[in-house]
């Protein structure tokens, strides 16, 4: 659907998900998107030391190099739970820890309904950093499309995020 409609994201993926489906990982940024961290293992990072925090870090970014060839420079902690330390050892291995901006979060995981996923997203404007998970693709198979139409109706563009050369401007996340 994203290619079909023309619009790249940022997937920020589980290391050990692109260690298993490499094929997947190389799509995703041969399709022109941005392909970061989400950690190895989905561990809650801010209940980690700071050794685990960073083999979580360097484990991803070596399965997203052998896989892509491209080197992760953002992470979004699993479930948006950060803390100083989580910070600091992203900073330390030359990454920025994202979140979503608020109101930005889809809530698929919380309910899996396709309208109210759409009805959220007729809220979203310029400059959300949104929140979407790909578990629930079937729900996007539906709605993904007309959410794409609606957004680029209100003269809202898409961009991808953690690209260096690249300022951040308005995104969809995966």
């Amino acid at each position: 659907i994203l290619k079909e409609k023309g619009v790249t994201a940022t997937f920020f993926v589980l290391g050990w998900k692109v260690d298993a489906h490499p094929e997947i990982a190389k799509r995703i940024v041969d399709e022109g998107h941005s392909l970061q961290s989400h950690s190895y293992r989905h561990h809650n990072l801010a209940k980690r030391s700071a050794s685990s925090i960073a083999w979580q870090i360097e484990e991803t970014a070596r399965a997203i190099d052998e896989a892509t060839g491209t080197t992760p420079v953002c992470i979004r902690p699993p479930r948006g739970i950060t803390s100083s330390r989580v910070r600091s050892v992203a900073a330390e291995h030359d990454h920025e820890v994202i979140l979503w901006t608020r109101g930005g979060d889809s809530g698929d995981y919380a309910h899996g309904s396709r309208a109210q996923v759409l009805s959220r997203s007729r809220t979203w404007d310029v400059g959300y950093v949104t929140l979407m998970h790909d578990i629930w693709g079937w729900l996007y198979r539906d709605v993904l499309g007309q959410m794409i139409d609606e957004i680029s109706d209100r003269g809202i563009g898409f961009s991808t995020i953690c690209v260096e050369e690249e300022i951040p401007r308005p995104v969809t996340t995966w």
